[in-house]
């Protein structure tokens, strides 16, 4: 979905999602808000990284919807960590622009 899309009629549209996989510590904490975020943020896209969701629902039942429903998933795939090649797979296995 382009940025222009986003803007049917002269009424807005939900901003397109883009779900981030990437580890939860340092430096990744860093790379996420000051690069990945901000551009991301600057082309259009509703963030979102699994450990800002908000929800009682279980943990891996929000990570699923959340790769179901996101129109952009971006994977930092450096260095070992289960987690993300757990989140990765699943996003490949749903056909999702990776």
């Amino acid at each position: 979905m382009a940025l222009r899309d986003t803007i049917k009629e002269g009424k807005p549209m939900a901003k397109p999602e883009a779900f981030v996989i990437i580890p939860y510590k340092e430096p990744f904490n860093q790379i996420y808000s000051q690069i990945v975020k901000t551009v991301l943020d600057k082309c259009g896209f509703r963030v979102i990284r699994a450990d800002e969701i908000a929800s009682s629902s279980p943990f891996q039942a929000d990570i699923e919807k959340t790769i179901t429903t996101s129109d952009l998933i971006i994977a930092d795939v450096t260095g070992y960590n289960l987690n993300v090649y757990y989140e990765l797979g699943m996003a490949y296995g749903m056909k999702k622009m990776l």
